[in-house]
């Protein structure tokens, strides 16, 4: 019998698509699986969309305390060695957890990704992405503080329980980039290995990166795991490093702006990135993509403000 594996699953409001991640965790071609259902305060009767299951799932309800504190509460209910996993709306293809596992034989490892494919609420393919690969465990460390490059979200991922134990839990102060966070600590302390081949489903919904505040938020959570990185520099990251990680950090936060409409923080963000690493701002292919098109609906915006009647 192959070492047991915790699949959890968070879910908050997400009748309508968590059973279709159980069943993918259920068909899975590795043999010695546990399912644990971590509940965050639904309201829309998933509770009762989970009967059906039974003894296949372990259901645990708690009030809303957000996607860390589920994982968490997740992590300390499992009894295997090993905790993979999965958003309630995310899916699993068939062979991921025994692709992934034969990396475990390098005791060295503790953690596992792999690349993910991005598809809509109609089941269209949007995106495929195949996992980073890197020289050696330097790059890869050097890569992470710059940008998560593990995997596409947390569904991609599994790793061993004692890491939550050395490197700590998910952050539950973090309302977004809590992955980023949790994979940089771990990689801190363990080896990590990414499967190039698309293993992972990630759902992209319409208000995924849309709805205003939203750039705000995530570039809020960004920057204080920033800020833990680097308080007290004890991997040596160099100056060069840590305003590359935050011009990157600002230029991320840019895009979701202009996606959200929010035209001025997009260049205003856009700027405090130009700032920061002058550099490697301009190295960036987005930049050349990016700027014209911020600066035309900027311009373009007011135009049409000026041409209207009794302005």
């Amino acid at each position: 019998m192959p070492p047991l594996v915790t699949a959890v699953i968070p879910t908050y409001n997400h009748g309508k698509c968590v059973c279709d991640a159980i069943e993918s965790v259920l068909r899975q071609s590795y043999g010695n699986v546990e399912v644990i259902v971590v509940d965050d305060g639904s309201a829309d009767g998933t509770k009762e969309a989970l009967g059906k299951y039974g003894g296949k799932i372990k259901y645990i309800y708690q009030n809303n305390r957000g996607l860390s504190a589920a994982r968490n509460m997740g992590i300390r209910e499992s009894k295997a060695e090993y905790v993979a996993f999965l958003d309630a709306d995310d899916m699993w293809l068939p062979e991921k957890l025994e692709r992934q596992m034969k990396y475990f034989d390098d005791l060295n490892i503790g953690l596992v990704g792999c690349g993910y494919i991005n598809f809509d609420d109609d089941g269209n393919i949007i995106r495929t992405a195949r996992g980073n690969q890197f020289k050696n465990s330097k790059d890869l460390a050097e890569r992470l503080i710059i940008r998560n490059v593990i995997s596409g979200s947390g569904s991609g991922v599994v790793a061993r329980r004692e890491c939550f134990k050395k490197a700590g839990m998910f952050d539950e102060s973090l309302t977004a980039s809590e992955d980023w966070d949790m994979w940089l600590r771990i990689s801190m302390e363990y080896g990590v290995a990414i499967i190039e081949e698309p293993l992972t489903k990630i759902r992209i919904t319409g208000n995924s990166m849309s709805s205003e505040g939203n750039a705000e938020r995530m570039l809020r959570n960004a920057l204080a795991v920033l800020g833990k990185v680097f308080k007290d520099n004890k991997n040596d990251y160099g100056w060069f490093l840590r305003k590359k990680a935050y011009s990157d950090r600002y230029f991320f936060a840019a895009n979701a702006s202009l996606t959200s409409g929010n035209k001025a923080a997009a260049l205003r963000y856009l700027f405090i990135s130009a700032v920061m690493n002058p550099l490697y701002f301009i190295s960036r292919i987005e930049t050349l993509i990016l700027l014209p098109i911020i600066i035309a609906r900027i311009i373009g915006s007011g135009a049409k403000s000026a041409g209207k009647p009794g302005q």
